[in-house]
């Protein structure tokens, strides 16, 4: 799982469909790895798919909830879809 996440990460910016491929792939192999959602999520929110990257990001929240970056990337997410309180609470939780 760990090796399809990496190759996700590789792709990014230059393939976004293989990149999320990559990503389905190591999900798929290992659902309950935090990383490799927190990964995912802001594959997402860079290519603009910020209710599927908010999605993934609860996720990764829900499986370790002290994963470092989630609630800063989730605070951006929100605030990108104009979600300014839960952006602050979000943003809060980052610098507990």
């Amino acid at each position: 799982a760990l090796a399809w996440a990496r190759l996700g990460n590789a792709l990014q910016d230059d393939d976004w469909p293989q990149a999320e491929r990559a990503y389905r792939r190591a999900i798929e192999l290992d659902p309950k790895d935090a990383r490799i959602r927190f990964d995912y999520g802001e594959g997402l929110a860079s290519q603009g798919n910020n209710e599927e990257a908010l999605a993934e990001l609860g996720e990764a929240l829900k499986l370790d909830p002290s994963l470092g970056g989630t609630h800063s990337a989730r605070a951006k997410v929100l605030a990108a879809l104009g979600r300014a309180e839960e952006a602050l609470a979000a943003s809060r939780q980052a610098v507990r």
